[in-house]
């Protein structure tokens, strides 16, 4: 059940992350009605997989939705792309480094940087 229960705030982590979304709202408390898109995730995954749901109502310790449990999800994500980007990279015969760097509205340097 835990692993299941992981699995699918994994699953939440990378959807958000691929989609290039952003994870919290500005009010997430109880009485919000937008509390951000990763609570309305997981509160759209119990609505749809029952056995997440029994999860998260018999859970003790954790609910997996505070900004800490999100926090951990994102850099354990980011790790795991990272090493694999890493393997990639030492298997590959040729790589290709492309940089871009541009002046953002603030004043900032941008600096964009693809890996082919």
């Amino acid at each position: 059940h835990n692993r299941h229960f992981l699995s699918c705030l994994i699953d939440v982590t990378c959807f958000l992350g691929k989609n290039d979304l952003s994870f919290c709202g500005h009010n997430e408390s109880a009485a919000s009605v937008n509390q951000g898109n990763y609570v309305d995730l997981v509160k759209l995954l119990r609505r749809t997989d029952k056995g997440f749901d029994a999860c998260l109502q018999n859970a003790t310790i954790s609910t997996g939705l505070s900004s800490n449990i999100q926090n951990d999800l994102i850099q354990c994500v980011s790790e795991v792309v990272a090493s694999e980007m890493k393997k990639e990279i030492l298997d590959a015969e040729f790589v290709s480094i492309i940089m871009d760097e541009t002046i953002d509205v603030t004043n900032k340097c941008q600096v964009s940087t693809w890996l082919r």
